[in-house]
């Protein structure tokens, strides 16, 4: 052909012409019949009758004529490893491969999963699938127990190949206790009717209920906020948790896309598998719910780290999931420098990360973050904007704005923006009529 555009002309143009010409570059055990059965639009048989077999195209029709030449090169920059194998020793090692399965009970048709880190092993796996005819899945090393798992229930394999570890990005992840922890867990938690979890959830809200003055001094005890405002934020954080409760059947549900024909075509919600939420300090029972309770109504795990200034507020999560009898260890309080932390992040089985604080906070945890296919929600400093008509109640607009703005400059220690002082201020002096600044 002259180019590639008469190439791929030549293929629309005499489709079966030019498939069985190029189908004659390929080994069969047994010749096809028909290039291309389409009488049921839009599944499409090609080469029908025909029989061959990948493993022996790719290798074992090189062996008389190439047996000593290159077939597989590994260039590792983890490991600064190169290795070679000619098309005579990739032979051996896919038949020994096969071999295993073979002994391991793998038949034709039967599925595979392959979970390794990309070494010339995960090859000689792929190959000897093709070889007995199984169907192989790839999963990518990098993905957390929870995304394993999910491939797992998906496929139901007949087997999994997997490594003891790996490096990746420099970093030791142990693969096969990332395995074992996920068929130890087998997403209990994630099989469970969304209705299982809405219970443990509101037996959560009664466990807070039921501790509510102890909650509130606690949080008095550890950032200064006035008991009054600390009881008003337990009965927030309660609130949400039962709207959060309530919208959950809703939000979880299969979303339907328009139908098209021969397709039922719909949006799933999955479980991420463990979340890791990194809470502040300043409202902390209100930002840490806005994680906890969706994340556990998803099918989710939570590790809550909290701010070192209120630490007891993730023991109370973690208490009350134990009270309301959640699974053990499906909200988990830990107590962990900015170095752990960050440890957590690169570990394979956290699957999100939510961070509330500051931007140079959200900077670093995006950085953690950046070597894996994972999102993360970053809630940075910032501020909230409030509109004060001249006719407002004072006490309720002193209540609101202008006493939780003295107190994080007095209690919590945050210096006030010379403009924000400004006008908070003038909201002070608008509410009792003041004519001039200096009364």
């Amino acid at each position: 052909m002259a180019n590639y555009r008469d190439f791929h002309r030549r293929s629309l143009a005499e489709r079966d012409a030019f498939w069985a010409e190029e189908a004659r570059l390929v080994h069969w055990q047994r010749p096809f019949e028909k290039v291309l059965d389409y009488s049921r639009p839009p599944f499409a048989r090609w080469f029908v009758g025909g029989e061959t077999n990948l493993c022996y195209n790719a290798v074992d029709r090189h062996l008389a004529a190439r047996g000593a030449q290159s077939a597989l090169v590994w260039i590792s920059t983890e490991v600064d490893e190169t290795r070679r194998f000619t098309f005579r020793q990739l032979f051996e090692e896919v038949n020994r491969v096969a071999a295993m399965m073979r002994s391991l009970g793998v038949k034709r048709g039967d599925r595979v999963i392959i979970y390794m880190p990309m070494i010339p092993e995960a090859c000689f796996a792929i190959l000897a699938c093709a070889r007995l005819g199984a169907i192989h899945s790839v999963v990518f090393g990098g993905f957390a127990a929870a995304s394993l798992a999910a491939r797992i229930d998906d496929a139901r394999p007949a087997l999994m190949i997997t490594a003891d570890g790996g490096s990746r990005m420099g970093k030791s992840v142990l693969y096969k206790s990332l395995v074992d922890e996920s068929h130890r867990a087998q997403h209990e938690w994630a099989r469970t009717k969304v209705a299982e979890r809405q219970a443990v959830c509101t037996r959560v809200v009664e466990a807070f209920a039921s501790r509510r003055e102890q909650i509130a001094a606690d949080l008095t005890r550890q950032m200064g906020k006035p008991l009054v405002q600390a009881r008003r934020e337990v009965d927030g954080m309660m609130d949400r948790a039962r709207t959060m409760i309530g919208l959950a059947p809703a939000a979880l549900a299969d979303e339907a896309l328009p139908p098209k024909a021969g397709f039922a075509r719909f949006i799933r919600h999955e479980p991420l598998g463990v979340v890791l939420d990194i809470a502040a300090w300043n409202y902390p029972l209100l930002i840490a719910v806005n994680v906890v309770v969706p994340a556990v109504l998803a099918g989710d795990s939570v590790i809550l780290k909290h701010s070192a200034r209120t630490p007891l507020c993730g023991e109370h999560f973690e208490r009350a999931f134990r009270d309301a009898g959640a699974p053990a260890n499906l909200v988990r309080a830990v107590h962990a420098s900015h170095g752990v932390t960050e440890r957590i992040i690169g570990d394979a089985r956290v699957g999100f990360v939510s961070f509330t604080g500051s931007v140079a906070g959200g900077r670093a945890v995006h950085h953690a973050a950046s070597s894996r296919f994972i999102d993360c929600g970053l809630e940075l400093g910032g501020k909230d904007p409030a509109y004060v008509c001249a006719d407002a109640d004072f006490a309720f607009v002193y209540d609101l704005l202008v006493g939780p703005l003295f107190m994080r400059a007095v209690i919590w220690g945050q210096p006030l923006a010379p403009d924000a002082a400004e006008r908070t201020a003038d909201v002070v002096l608008a509410a009792f009529g003041t004519a001039s600044r200096d009364s």
